[in-house]
């Protein structure tokens, strides 16, 4: 619960909002690729619940709503 929490943390800013014409995925995608410190936590959490997941990260946010929905919500933040 406390790794959540930091991630929830590390999530909540956005100092580089995308544009608005992305989908949620392409948006959420480019802050994981900008942030590969929270992608390879996802990961590290997706692997370790579901070691054979061919997507880590995804298989997390598809088990964890809160986590996901925090993604989300970045996603929607326009420049």
């Amino acid at each position: 619960m406390v790794g959540l929490l930091s991630m929830a943390g590390v999530l909540a800013p956005v100092a580089h909002a995308q544009p608005c014409d992305q989908t949620v995925g392409e948006s959420i995608d480019a802050y994981l690729n900008r942030h590969p410190d929270v992608r390879a936590e996802l990961d590290e959490k997706g692997r370790q619940e579901d070691p054979g997941a061919p997507n880590p990260a995804l298989s997390y946010l598809e088990r964890h709503p809160n986590v996901r929905q925090a993604l989300i919500t970045l996603s929607q933040q326009c420049v």
